[in-house]
């Protein structure tokens, strides 16, 4: 009975996320007319949590910063997150490559666009001014906006380093607090997140269900064979290495929050609540975590990675190019790095990335319209690699740091 209650205990939030998924899905999936009655309940669940990840990244960025330069080891910290960070893109978009020579899965998807797959069109963009556009805005407001992270963390990096600079505990306290205050802001919104959740995956289950059903069968086959070996095989590994043996007994139980924060929201965003208490958990310094989780959740995206490699390779295909050319694979795993890089941290957020491919590629922007099929079909499985290549990723940063 004891051990029942501790279970409980452990796992209360993490079942009842669960419970209300599952739920929310099978009602969605079997019962499609009541799942625009439940939609709003999710969006509104939906809508608070993406409001509260906005000052959440802001103060946890500007905080991290703030401390680590003050202890003079930002520069340490920021070599030691690139060096893990592109190697694992590099891995990850690598992979992607090497299986799609032995196993194409395109000619499915060509087949599909002639049953009649609407093509949206895109806004045509040189990249530079998609390059601006990412890491930029151009007035104030439009900074503190969900679809604005990246010149968000900027701002919280120089702002960060300022208030470091002026050396004054009273600047520094109300970074740490305003971390705090939203913490805790997250954590009561929390409470009702098997309501929220469950009903706003009864609305995606409704709406993906006969594409999953039709769709390209075999571009999400590859991908979560993929998927499989990253989650199941290749990151336990690199955070045994990270954690030792000791740790690596509460890593299943530390990772399932945010993975099913993953499978229900299809939002990296969402999930660096999770992913923050997750790494802590495992004895990752608040520091750390604090700095590389929101920066690694919106700019390095290991999922993301491997599906706009399998982009790069779609449009390549359709273009009639020789993908087993050394060159070409460059390019491929070149394009799946930077691509992966511009992807939005939020459902559906991939199109920057696909106008930046066709763009490069030399492709026509009436394709985006294709790509965006492959990024609606792995979007689960792409934001449960983003959000679990963070948590390694931050592992093996925070060991670094550890030995630094």
């Amino acid at each position: 009975m004891n051990k029942l209650h501790s279970f409980w205990i452990s796992y209360k939030q993490t079942l009842m996320l669960l419970g209300g998924i599952l739920l929310g899905g099978t009602i969605g999936f079997l019962f499609q007319q009541v799942a625009p009655y439940l939609k709003p309940v999710g969006d509104i669940f939906m809508n608070l949590l993406f409001v509260l990840i906005v000052p959440l990244v802001f103060f946890s960025v500007s905080n991290s910063v703030a401390n680590l330069t003050r202890r003079n080891q930002l520069g340490r910290m920021l070599g030691s997150s690139l060096s893990v960070w592109i190697v694992m893109l590099l891995a990850a978009a690598a992979l992607t490559y090497l299986v799609t020579l032995f196993f194409n899965p395109i000619e499915t998807g060509v087949n599909l666009m002639a049953d009649g797959v609407e093509i949206a069109a895109a806004q045509e963009k040189s990249i530079g001014e998609l390059i601006v556009s990412t890491v930029t805005v151009s007035d104030f407001q439009d900074l503190f906006s969900i679809r604005h992270i990246l010149p968000l963390m900027l701002v919280a990096v120089l702002t960060g380093i300022a208030a470091a600079k002026l050396d004054s505990d009273a600047v520094c306290t109300f970074f740490e607090k305003g971390n705090d205050m939203t913490g805790k802001a997250l954590e009561l919104l929390m409470v009702v997140g098997p309501l929220g959740l469950g009903c706003y995956f009864a609305a995606v289950a409704a709406e993906m269900g006969s594409m999953l059903v039709v769709g390209y069968g075999k571009i999400l086959l590859t991908y979560c064979l993929i998927t499989l070996l990253f989650f199941g095989i290749v990151h336990p590994l690199l955070a045994l290495f990270a954690v030792g043996k000791k740790e690596m007994k509460h890593y299943w139980q530390a990772m399932l929050p945010p993975t099913i924060t993953a499978i229900s929201t299809l939002s990296s965003s969402a999930c660096m609540p999770a992913n923050l208490k997750a790494c802590k958990q495992l004895g990752v310094q608040d520091d750390v975590a604090e700095s590389t989780i929101p920066i690694g959740t919106h700019l390095f995206k290991f999922g993301s990675g491997i599906s706009c490699a399998q982009k790069v390779i779609f449009v390549l295909l359709l273009s009639g190019q020789n993908i087993a050319d050394p060159s070409t694979a460059l390019v491929i795993i070149g394009m799946g790095i930077l691509a992966s890089m511009v992807v939005g941290a939020v459902p559906t957020g991939a199109g920057t990335a696909e106008l930046l491919i066709c763009s490069i590629v030399g492709a026509d922007p009436k394709m985006v319209g294709l790509i965006m099929v492959i990024s609606t079909l792995v979007d689960m499985p792409a934001t449960l690699l983003n959000v679990n290549g963070n948590m390694t990723a931050t592992l093996l940063i925070n060991k670094l740091m550890k030995r630094k």
